[in-house]
């Protein structure tokens, strides 16, 4: 199947100039899930090393459930395309659900689904570009289409790059205590994991360090498998969050 994300009629347009601001933004709630965003960033990085943008386009990944679309009706994604050549379009993408979607599916699938949200929007931002004749039904039909072979193709060079590089990701889930003087951090799997962070901006950079050494100390010994996140119990004022960090591991082991 051809990717319509490499076609290039958008050069026949008069009103794509050369002067024109061209390139992918990507935009994220502070709200939305660290692991999400990490996974959202990363995507849009690789699709910008993958394809061009003639006509800037910002992607958002709102903390909402649901977003308006233009008809009222409240959905996961839309893209906006401008009608003067002077504006720029923009993609808008609801991850509110996202912890609602890992207890249903698991954390991967769940990313996944976010990401083939964004692939969708994008293609209609392609066809939009390239100027494709299409019916409503059609427009979604490609988009569909094309936004799985788009996620299939980074989630399978992310695979190989893994595989090559012999790194695995280590995930434990995290409390993060939210107490008058700062954000108290503990891990419910790996005794002695603590650490402390004076923002929620703070507080994951400190979790992944904090998890990074502690897991550095068990060179040679077997890694504690995680827990599963409905046995932990949180307090009013604490949550719930999955930190990961890679490291090189060979039979449950760090090497």
């Amino acid at each position: 199947m051809k990717q319509i994300w490499r076609l290039n009629n958008w050069r026949s347009r008069p009103e794509i100039r050369d002067d024109r601001r061209a390139g992918l933004r990507c935009r994220i709630d502070r709200e939305v899930d660290p692991q999400l965003r990490r996974a959202c960033l990363d995507f849009c990085k690789w699709l910008r090393r993958e394809y061009l943008f003639p006509v800037r386009v910002r992607v958002s990944v709102k903390r909402d459930r649901r977003i308006r679309a233009k008809d009222g009706e409240r959905v996961c994604g839309t893209f906006w395309w401008p009608y003067d050549s002077c504006e720029e379009p923009y993609v808008r993408i609801a991850a509110g659900d996202f912890a609602e979607l890992c207890r249903k599916w698991g954390e991967e699938k769940a990313v996944r689904e976010i990401l083939l949200c964004i692939a969708h929007e994008l293609t209609h931002y392609y066809q939009w570009i390239n100027d494709l004749k299409l019916t409503e039904r059609g427009e979604e039909r490609q988009a569909a289409m094309q936004s799985k072979l788009v996620v299939n193709a980074y989630l399978s060079q992310r695979q190989e790059r893994a595989g090559a590089d012999g790194f695995q990701k280590l995930s434990y889930y995290a409390i993060f205590r939210f107490d008058p003087d700062g954000i108290n951090i503990s891990f419910p799997d790996l005794p002695g994991c603590l650490s402390c962070a004076f923002s929620e901006d703070q507080a994951v950079p400190m979790a992944e360090e904090a998890l990074s050494l502690w897991l550095s100390g068990m060179e040679y010994s077997a890694l504690p498998p995680p827990g599963p996140a409905d046995a932990i119990v949180c307090r009013a004022n604490e949550s719930v969050h999955r930190i990961a960090v890679s490291f090189r591991v060979k039979d449950g082991i760090i090497e």
